[in-house]
């Protein structure tokens, strides 16, 4: 019932920003600008979200596979896309890991050792995204907070979100008894005011989490040179998305000035896209991608163009996509 829904937000978001564009921009004009765009740099940008999906799954295939497990890359990649599947239709990307978890422990992995894997995976993608995020921050919030005002705020609450999320798991891993009298603390709250229906289940549950992935932080932090190759790898997967809309900026046939400013705008609609409950984030990546990418492609029609490519080619080519594996399953 639940992926009904979200499946329906999805959808009416789309028809949303459909419909705003189509409303606010000459279809003709639109439809004239895609077929005079360079479809090598279109291309490209394909390849980049292909490298993106092969990239997660090769840290997903060497993390595995350090455990002394063997994990086919054909099955990492099949993990990968689900989970882009689940990600991409779920608030808050919440339903990517628990349907990979389900694929690792049908490839004969331990529920512990496959929770450890992804629990792995997790951090390295979380630290390596604020690290280069931070970054780029650094080399270019001047330039965009001129371009756009009260940019910092919602980079800020973006930033922030993903802070905690690291500052959450690195509490679970190094002081689990400490987060376990907070969670009981919280869910005791939760109890009070009727948040939480059963007090018991939940405490008991959530302990249960603590201590698996209080576990799997150990051996995180016991296999170091795969935890360097990992985020090596990972660092190359987030520059393949961020470069993306770069193709199509150049596809397009817009001059920028700096890739480095492109990959930067990637990285904040990102940052800003965290704090959006929606599936996909629906609108909120939409919206910072519209006014972001403003600043390089002024013409409406262009970004109109660029911002349903970008859309299609990061969002729903990999659900579509995704569907396919499930079904392959």
């Amino acid at each position: 019932m639940k992926k009904k829904w979200n499946l329906l937000i999805i959808t009416i978001a789309a028809c949303i920003v459909v419909g705003f564009i189509v409303m606010t921009n000459d279809v003709n004009q639109l439809y004239r600008i895609f077929l005079d765009s360079n479809k090598i740099w279109l291309f490209l940008a394909l390849t980049c979200m292909a490298s993106y999906c092969l990239l997660e799954s090769g840290v997903l295939y060497y993390t595995a596979n350090s455990i002394r497990r063997k994990l086919s890359f054909t099955k990492a990649f099949q993990a990968t896309m689900v989970g882009q599947l689940f990600n991409n239709i779920t608030p808050f990307a919440s339903g990517g890991q628990p349907m990979q978890l389900y694929y690792l422990t049908q490839a004969s992995f331990q529920l512990g050792e496959a929770s450890s894997i992804l629990l792995m995976k997790f951090i390295v993608y979380q630290t390596s995204l604020i690290v280069y995020s931070t970054i780029l921050i650094f080399v270019r919030y001047s330039f965009f907070s001129r371009q756009v005002s009260k940019l910092g705020y919602l980079i800020s609450l973006g930033f922030t979100i993903n802070v905690l999320v690291v500052i959450g798991l690195l509490l679970i891993g190094f002081l689990p008894r400490f987060t376990t009298k907070v969670c009981k603390l919280i869910i005791a709250v939760l109890a009070k005011i009727h948040l939480v229906k059963d007090k018991e289940y939940t405490t008991t549950k959530t302990i249960h989490q603590i201590t698996e992935f209080h576990e799997g932080f150990r051996l995180l932090l016991r296999q170091k040179l795969v935890l360097a190759k990992s985020i090596a790898i990972t660092t190359l997967q987030l520059t393949a998305f961020f470069i993306i809309p770069f193709c199509i900026c150049m596809a397009l046939k817009i001059e920028i000035g700096s890739v480095i400013s492109v990959i930067a705008a990637s990285s904040f609609v990102v940052m800003i896209s965290s704090f959006v409950p929606l599936p996909g984030a629906s609108g909120g990546a939409e919206g910072s991608f519209y006014i972001l990418f403003g600043i390089f492609l002024i013409q409406p029609g262009i970004i109109a163009v660029a911002l349903i490519l970008w859309r299609m080619i990061t969002y729903y080519l990999p659900i579509l996509i995704g569907i396919c594996f499930c079904r392959i399953h």
